[in-house]
């Protein structure tokens, strides 16, 4: 195990979720100015919340998102090919999820209960919130033109934007009405 500074991100998520222990004067200050939505002055240098132990090696924790329903804290340990989900409430690691290498984006999507997790080799994670399991990886692969319409509302005319759209799982009636609309669509892979 390895110990991860996780100072600021424990005092914003904190923050983020409404509530949390705290132990800290200048960090309960910091947290009731966020819960009004008072910015306040910036109160540099960052007092530590806590210290808490991580899995795997202590380097490359580069992308975080909260999840604000569940209170978690998603992190991508790019280095170790695997994303972790902290609890904000406690600190405790719930779930290290292994074999997913080069992790270089996390989004929580709460309204959804889904967390997305770009990963290397063009491959887009998907995470259920609840259960902390992998519910499928899509394989985002190389740019290619779209140029089939749905009909509904194709237009003759040549087309007048260009549109490129990166492909985190697209719908392809959004591609398809795109094209109706007179638009030369390129999708990219999401890495």
């Amino acid at each position: 195990m390895s110990s991860f500074r996780l100072a600021s991100l424990v005092l914003l998520g904190a923050a983020a979720c409404h509530g949390g222990t705290r132990t800290n004067a200048a960090a309960d200050a910091a947290l009731a100015d966020a819960s009004r939505g008072q910015a306040g002055p910036a109160r540099l240098p960052l007092v530590r919340v806590s210290d808490v132990d991580l899995p795997g090696g202590a380097t490359r924790f580069d992308y975080q998102d909260i999840d604000r329903t569940a209170a978690h804290l998603v992190v991508a340990h790019m280095n170790d090919g695997s994303v972790l989900i902290a609890d904000l409430r406690d600190g405790a690691v719930l779930k290290e999820l292994e074999g997913i290498p080069t992790a270089r984006g996390v989004v929580a999507a709460d309204d959804v209960g889904i967390l997305f997790v770009t990963s290397k080799p063009n491959q887009l994670v998907l995470i259920d919130s609840r259960s902390l399991s992998e519910i499928k990886r899509v394989t985002t692969g190389a740019a290619y033109v779209w140029s089939e319409g749905s009909g509904a509302w194709a237009t003759t005319d040549a087309p007048k934007h260009h549109v490129v759209a990166i492909d985190y799982g697209i719908k392809l009636n959004i591609l398809r009405n795109l094209v109706d609309h007179g638009c030369r669509v390129t999708v990219v892979p999401a890495d």
